[in-house]
Formats: structure tokens, C-alpha cells, sequence
């Protein structure tokens, strides 16, 4: 009686920790040596066949297919299901081809995104979850390539479809990978423009933010997914950015030949 006691306080726990708001805390991306558990192994029942879908962007927002060793690449990871789902949840690792080995580094965590730590035959990874739910599925974080040599690298990922009720009942997962060659090149996280040293500010921003610096006269802001915010001349090298939402920007300069250079990013409040 006492074993059996023993084995539903474990199996109770887990689906707790399955359920959790802020992420399921082991690895279930489907990536190599994971235990081939799934999100499905808690969450099922739902109607809501979703779909997951992620893209690497250069700094221009543009969608890529190899990496530059070193180079900063904005991530976007969009999960989006039939059936009118509450909410959206995802767990995303990235490996080396050639080792499986937890490679590149993570930043600039967009909103609701986190990084957790979880043991792999007692190897280490970083892993981005949720921090909690989101009403629209779109997740984005920044990553810095990794060093030479690296080889072709994959991302594997798993998002979750919910009904928020608050546990593991009628929600629908999916999984996905993408793979990106390691090309040659320099890095390019410095910004592209020509002209002297470009400044941002303020930064983070509320209603206007100010750019320093020659040469500057139509600009671009793009959202993390590179679509086209707003365009405009700047008025005495100041913008009107208060009719924009909270998240991460990125400005470009565009040539009257309609070339675009990239000068940097900011935070809207």
C-alpha cells in the first residue's frame, strides 16, 4: 500500500510540473538523448492541430538559412492552433550537429521567454520555455552564433496549445526542427551604416527617441518579425515612437536608391 502511495505522489508530482505556467522543467523538444518523453505524455484530449513554426533573422529582419560564427540572429518561434486556443506555451534547445552539444548563446529575451538549465545524460543545456502563457503564440529571443568550426547546428523545438484550465486536459502539442550550415564571413553585429557613429536614445523609449549622428534622413523601424512599422524623414533627428507597442525595434536607414542600413535597435516601454 505504501509503494503504491509512494507511486501516485510521483506521477501526481510530474503532472504538476508538466502543467506548470512557467514551463515544463525537462526537456521535451524531441532533441537527441532527450527520454523521448513529450509534452503529449501529459497534455492531450484538445481539438486544436497546432502548428509550430521558427525562423532565424539577420539584423536587417530577413529570414536566414546558414549562420555567421559570431554573429547576433534574432529567433522568432510562432505556435498558433484551430479552435480558438486560450493560450500558448514552447520549449526550445539548440544543438551542434556533430556533437550534440549545447552551442551559441542566448539573450535579449522578448516578452514571456526565459532560459532554464536541465541536465542531459548528466550533460548541461540551456533551454528557453515560457515564462508564462501567451494569447498570441509568438515568442522571440535573440542568439549569438557559435565560434568557428562549429558546423551545422539545429534548433529543436515543441509548443503547446491550451484551453487554460490550468492543467493537462484538452491541450494539443507539436514539435518541429530546423537545421542552419555554418558559412564563413565576419561577424556582423556591428551596424552597417557608413556615416559616423550612430546613437540611439533614449533607450528604452516611451514616446520619441532621438538618432545622432550624419547622413541620417529616412529611416525604417521593423518589429522583430521584419515587417515594416513605420517610415518616415526624422524631424531634427528626433521620432515619434509613442504609437508603437512594448517590445524590441530595429531602425534602418534607406538610400535614396532604396537600399536599406541597418543603425540600430531599442525598446519601446
Amino acid at each position: 500500500m505504501r509503494n503504491n502511495l509512494i507511486v501516485l505522489g510521483f506521477v501526481l508530482s510530474t503532472l504538476l510540473l508538466l502543467s506548470n505556467d512557467d514551463g515544463v522543467q525537462q526537456p521535451v523538444t524531441g532533441a537527441p538523448d532527450e527520454s523521448g518523453v513529450s509534452c503529449n505524455a501529459c497534455h492531450n484530449g484538445g481539438n486544436y492541430n497546432p502548428t509550430i513554426e521558427m525562423k532565424l533573422l539577420d539584423a536587417s529582419m530577413q529570414p536566414v538559412t546558414s549562420y555567421v560564427p559570431g554573429t547576433i540572429y534574432n529567433v522568432s518561434l510562432k505556435v498558433i492552433g484551430i479552435n480558438s486556443p486560450r493560450s500558448y506555451g514552447f520549449q526550445m534547445v539548440n544543438l551542434a550537429d556533430a556533437d550534440n552539444a549545447d552551442k551559441g548563446l542566448w539573450s535579449g529575451f522578448g516578452n514571456n521567454v526565459k532560459q532554464i538549465n536541465l541536465t542531459v545524460k548528466t550533460k548541461p543545456r540551456k533551454y528557453l520555455v515560457q515564462s508564462s502563457p501567451k494569447t498570441d503564440g509568438e515568442f522571440l529571443v535573440k542568439w549569438t552564433a557559435p565560434a568557428r568550426n562549429t558546423g551545422k547546428v539545429s534548433f529543436y523545438f515543441s509548443g503547446l496549445a491550451t484551453n487554460g484550465n490550468r492543467n493537462t486536459s484538452g491541450d494539443s502539442h507539436v514539435v518541429g526542427k530546423i537545421s542552419v550550415e555554418e558559412k564563413s564571413g565576419t561577424s556582423s553585429t556591428q551596424n552597417t551604416f557608413t556615416g559616423s557613429e550612430i546613437k540611439i536614445f533614449p533607450n528604452p523609449a516611451t514616446d520619441f527617441i532621438n538618432l545622432s549622428g550624419n547622413n541620417i534622413s529616412d529611416i525604417v523601424i521593423q518589429n522583430m518579425l521584419g515587417k515594416i512599422i513605420k517610415s518616415s524623414s526624422t524631424l531634427n533627428g528626433a521620432f515619434d515612437v509613442g504609437d508603437l507597442s512594448s517590445g524590441l525595434y530595429f531602425i534602418s536607414n534607406v538610400d535614396d536608391d532604396g537600399t536599406k542600413s541597418y543603425l540600430g535597435s531599442f525598446y519601446k516601454l
